[in-house]
């Protein structure tokens, strides 16, 4: 009679490469946040951030009063240095990246 199959070598195997490809993840997420938090300090970001912050404390974001301080910006500043996200929105986008990244990974994996 034959032994039965046990599943533990392969149940393993899965685990250990499952670790892996989060940890990839989580590594490749913490070095694209480490470059972002430097760009706000860039010269491209930073002035723009000096005007527009203290404009926008108190404004909702999408508002007519934050269209109003975008418009009156200086020409030195953009629009895109100016959005500042609100909380649903980067939420969303984080969810939407962790998606992307794990259907993508999934897809080279099989």
């Amino acid at each position: 009679m034959a032994d039965p199959f046990d599943s533990r070598a392969d149940t393993l195997q899965h685990i250990l490469e499952v670790r892996v490809n989060l940890d990839t993840f989580v590594t490749e997420m913490l070095r694209r946040g480490q470059v972002h938090d430097a760009s706000k300090f860039d010269a491209a970001e930073k002035p723009a951030f000096d005007e527009a912050t203290p404009l926008l404390r108190g404004v909702s974001y999408g508002s007519p009063a934050y269209a109003e301080v975008l418009g009156r910006r200086s020409t030195t500043t953009t629009a895109a240095t100016l959005i500042i996200p609100n909380t649903m929105a980067r939420k969303a986008s984080r969810e939407w990246t962790c998606l992307i990244w794990s259907r993508w990974f999934a897809t080279g994996w099989r």
